[in-house]
């Protein structure tokens, strides 16, 4: 039968100060083997838990619980008399998240004091990594980014956002940034570190600025009538992500992928609607046929009601034919004159495209089918 392991712990037993300020001797001592006792029997119980048939939500349940009331007893044991105790619950909660973390809710609050005693276990970790940036071959624009974005997250007390996803995030994120290197020469590079970033979901507005500026650094150095089919090519380049199991710096923010990619491809729109109009005039000769706009118009409503335009649109028809094709009577063809040709066919409009048309399939016919 699961029960509560820490009962014994309960609030009421931590021992409170004296009249003099201060915990006498023996009773913190007494108090601290009883903890001691107490995280050894619930990490037994824990595990013969894990391995007990009792069902998923049960556990759920369960570990929970021991999360909350653990929570309770980390916040009541004063700061100074009982650092030992406080250390035993500490490194008892470790426990119970690292082992099974995956049973607890990621998006309750945690106690400030807890959150602060695991950012100080990492800041060693943190440091050691900025020194190894610095080191490293790195645009120093970049290191600045990482510099002004990551700091705040393990060197300072955080006032707000004390969430359990909160932590894990920057304890995952800070590992893989330490692990990340280039195999040949052992050191970090700025192309991983980014692409490492973008799925952890840093979706930081810093780092996002930064991508963006990197970008129209490398769009100025081609030709202008190549940017946007460069950063469109770009854009297409970038996975979207699973939106379901990706972590998050900021869940209020849309991950960082989707929008650089929704930024690469608004950009690049507008440099390709702008060099449009600035690209030298060339000379273009159009398709001269031996049909009016009428019949163009026809033989275009017979295409596309047989499918042959697939899936594009009417507006994207009627200015392409405009642009490759002359008539007999008009060398210049308007897209308003071809969508009137298009929805207006005459009898007799119809019945010679009929026979333009039954023209065309008798040559098959007598080509490749003969009789």
């Amino acid at each position: 039968m699961l029960k509560n392991e820490l009962e014994i712990l309960a609030a009421d037993s931590i021992p409170k100060n004296g009249g003099s300020g201060g915990v006498s001797k023996d009773a913190a001592l007494d108090f601290s083997g009883m903890v001691s006792e107490s995280c050894g029997k619930a990490r037994e119980a824990w595990a013969a838990a894990a391995f007990s048939d009792n069902g998923d939500d049960t556990l759920r349940r369960y570990y929970d619980f021991h999360f909350k009331f653990l929570s309770g007893l980390i916040s009541e044991v004063g700061d100074e008399s009982e650092n030992e105790v406080l250390s035993d619950l500490c490194s008892l909660m470790d426990h119970l998240l690292l082992f099974y973390g995956n049973f607890i809710d990621r998006q309750q609050v945690l106690l400030p004091r807890y959150f602060i005693y695991r950012l100080q276990l990492i800041q060693s970790t943190y440091e050691q990594f900025f020194e190894r940036l610095e080191d490293a071959k790195i645009n120093k624009e970049f290191m600045k980014c990482l510099g002004i974005c990551l700091s705040p997250l393990y060197l300072e007390a955080p006032s707000d956002g004390l969430f359990l996803s909160a932590l894990f995030y920057r304890e995952e994120l800070l590992f893989a940034l330490v692990a990340n290197r280039d195999d040949d020469q052992l050191q970090m590079t700025e192309e991983s570190l980014t692409f490492l970033l973008m799925t952890f979901n840093f979706n930081h507005f810093r780092f996002f600025n930064y991508l963006q500026k990197q970008a129209i650094l490398e769009v100025e150095k081609i030709p202008g009538e190549k940017q946007g089919k460069y950063l469109l090519e770009s854009s297409a380049s970038i996975q979207s992500p699973n939106t379901i199991t990706y972590p998050s710096f900021d869940k209020r923010w849309s991950h960082i992928c989707d929008m650089y990619k929704s930024w690469l491809v608004e950009r690049g729109t507008l440099l390709n609607l702008g060099t449009a109009n600035l690209q030298v005039d060339q000379p273009f000769f159009k398709v001269p046929l031996n049909i009016s706009v009428n019949y163009l118009g026809c033989m275009i409503r017979a295409l596309h009601e047989a499918g042959f335009y697939g899936t594009i649109s009417l507006t994207a028809i009627f200015d392409h034919a405009a642009a490759v094709f002359s008539t007999k009577k008009q060398e210049h063809i308007s897209r308003d004159s071809l969508s009137n040709a298009f929805y207006n066919i005459s009898l007799p409009t119809a019945a010679r495209m009929i026979r333009i048309l039954n023209n065309s399939s008798g040559f098959l016919k007598s080509r490749y089918f003969p009789a």
